[in-house]
């Protein structure tokens, strides 16, 4: 993707269910968060993203609320 197209996806997912995080002195956490319903569009933003970023694939986690 252009690299216009991935800033406006980060800001996208910044301002919707995305978030940075710092874990520690030297790096920064970028995460976002979906249903289990949206696991499709969960693993297209994964694949958009990961050539301008290191990211982890997509995992199934259970929220207990």
């Amino acid at each position: 993707i252009p690299l216009k197209t991935f800033f406006a996806r980060i800001t996208g997912k910044l301002l919707g269910d995305g978030s940075i995080s710092k874990s520690n002195e030297t790096y920064a956490r970028f995460q976002f968060n979906h249903r289990i319903e949206d696991e499709c569009w969960t693993r297209y933003c994964y694949d958009q993203l990961k050539s301008y970023m290191p990211l982890t694939p997509p995992v199934r986690r259970f929220s207990t609320n």
